[in-house]
């Protein structure tokens, strides 16, 4: 027999197909995936945390026993945000790394200052960071919301490393692991990366369409990918995965994705991810010169759903069909 909170979030799968997807968060859309979150935050060791928690637990004024260090990396911050990425750029290390949330490496504050001044006029903006505080020495941690080019909002938490009075390392990450397993996910596919995409996945993972098709399981996936590369020339996300609703144990992540076939037809869909913390094992660690298998709580894609879907018709897009 399952557990109450895998019956519920079993429940709000099914009950979800007649969700109607042409308003961005309907009241029912809304009631069901409180409910989906509320679910997987009862089956989850780790407990809930709500988007409310952003830097909850931080100091209320910036704190470090090197208060030049604190001073360096607040000041190269305001800038970059101001907009003055060459100015910023002087704070930093000749051989600087800037680890992005995207899981991409910019090396040296040449490539930094060019990056930076692209995403800025793309549209790159932060809000609602929380005062930089000293985890350990010389690193330097915030919580904040950025809105980037893609234009997705995320929540996530930066941290900064300083060497010889200069900025060495800046690590941008999800504040949410869901979200790092759903950005990976669509990296995955947009690199034909089937291994990788389907490694995100729950051993159980269901895939629905809009028209009822299933595929249920890694195996039927993997015959799905290859099925639909076959017959189509381009996959594309139009848009980031953004989080409807997330917590620490899971969430639910929406983006549309554009799909060219090999006989002409455009079609525009709108796909929905339901991600899960679970018990999964990790790999083996040596203990007292035995091998021992290694368990932990990870975040898992439990469902790949089409909601909605438009094609090209006569020149305009028509909905072709909403589950």
């Amino acid at each position: 027999r399952k557990p109450r909170a895998a019956r519920q979030s079993s429940q709000l799968v099914e009950d979800s197909a007649e969700e109607p997807m042409d308003a961005p968060l309907s009241p029912r859309r809304s009631r069901s995936l409180s409910a989906f979150v509320r679910a997987i935050s009862s089956a989850s060791v780790l407990g809930g945390r709500s988007s409310d928690d952003l830097g909850r637990g931080v100091s209320s004024a910036s704190f470090s026993k090197n208060p030049k260090e604190l001073q360096l990396v607040d000041t190269c911050f305001r800038l970059f945000n101001e907009g003055s990425s060459s100015a910023a750029c002087e704070y930093l290390s000749p051989d600087c790394e800037w680890h992005t949330m995207h899981e991409s490496t910019i090396v040296g504050r040449t490539d930094i200052e060019d990056w930076r001044e692209w995403e800025t006029r793309k549209g790159r903006k932060n809000k609602d960071a929380t005062p930089w505080e000293e985890v350990k020495p010389s690193v330097y941690r915030r919580y904040l919301k950025v809105f980037f080019p893609s234009q997705a909002t995320h929540k996530v938490i930066q941290q900064v490393t300083v060497e010889d009075g200069l900025i060495k390392k800046i690590v941008v990450e999800p504040f949410y692991p869901a979200l790092r397993v759903a950005l990976r996910f669509a990296r995955a596919r947009d690199n034909n990366d089937d291994e990788f995409a389907i490694a995100q996945m729950s051993e159980n993972v269901v895939w629905r369409a809009w028209d009822g098709f299933e595929a249920h399981g890694k195996d039927e996936i993997r015959k799905l990918f290859r099925e639909q590369r076959a017959r189509e020339v381009k996959r594309q996300g139009e848009s980031e995965f953004e989080a409807a609703r997330v917590t620490d144990a899971g969430g639910c992540f929406e983006r549309m994705l554009y799909i060219e076939r090999i006989d002409g037809i455009q079609v525009k869909s709108k796909q929905r991810l339901y991600v899960r913390s679970e018990l999964a094992e990790l790999g083996n660690v040596v203990l007292e010169d035995k091998s021992r298998t290694c368990f932990g709580i990870v975040p898992r894609i439990i469902e790949v759903r089409v909601v909605a879907t438009e094609e090209m018709i006569d020149g305009r897009w028509t909905v072709t069909g909403c589950a």
